[in-house]
């Protein structure tokens, strides 16, 4: 009989291990030394929050800007050949109700899945029958990380699917939000390279080049 999952982690713990990585962070600063050595715990613990998070979200996002974004950070720092990510845009605005930083977790889990296995990473947007879809290949996620796709789609009023057979690929439709995106997408490909504790150093922490390389 399989083993029962664990339930997840109470929010206090969660508070209580963040408090003790900025503390971390704060003397590794002091010291005038990177965080590197702390972004693997740092996305373990980001990926536990992101598990948790209520929907749905308080303001729509625009697949299309935040995705862009983000794969053009991702390409830009991942320390690999031209052409190990390919990006299908949908040319358009595709504002759906999902917290920003779930998005950008639940891509970048498979990009880390396809960096660690050196297979190549696709990632595409379109729209269709009144609602987004998001689709991603290249290889799985960590086993942590394998619940961020399903929990996008609950968050979002949508549907997840994953292939059942290699090579790796999985599909998220999401409905069109009410309301338009939020003007200014947070997560512009500058801010993302700019910040040393961004989901993309998390996610892709071992793979990047730093903001300060």
């Amino acid at each position: 009989m399989p083993a029962a999952p664990l339930p997840p982690p109470a929010a206090g713990l969660l508070c209580a291990c963040r408090t003790a990585l900025a503390r971390r962070a704060a003397a590794l600063a002091a010291a005038g030394q990177t965080p590197d050595a702390l972004l693997p715990a740092l996305c373990r613990l980001t990926t536990a929050e992101l598990l948790q998070m209520p929907g749905p979200a308080p303001a729509a996002v625009d697949i299309e800007a935040e995705l862009c974004a983000l794969c053009a950070a991702a390409a830009q720092a991942v320390r690999r050949r031209p052409g190990w990510l390919r990006v299908c845009p949908a040319g358009r605005a595709l504002p759906v109700g999902v917290p920003r930083r779930l998005l950008q977790a639940a891509v970048l889990g498979v990009l880390a899945g396809a960096l660690r296995r050196g297979r190549p990473a696709q990632v595409g947007w379109r729209a269709g029958a009144g609602g987004a879809l998001l689709w991603v290949r290249g290889a799985p996620p960590a086993p942590e990380q394998a619940g961020l796709l399903p929990r996008l789609a609950a968050v979002g009023g949508g549907a997840a699917a994953v292939a059942a057979r290699p090579p790796f690929a999985a599909a998220v439709r999401l409905p069109l939000a009410a309301v338009p995106a939020q003007q200014k997408a947070a997560g512009q490909a500058e801010d993302l390279l700019a910040d040393r504790y961004s989901l993309l150093y998390q996610y892709l922490s071992g793979f990047c080049a730093g903001p300060d390389l």
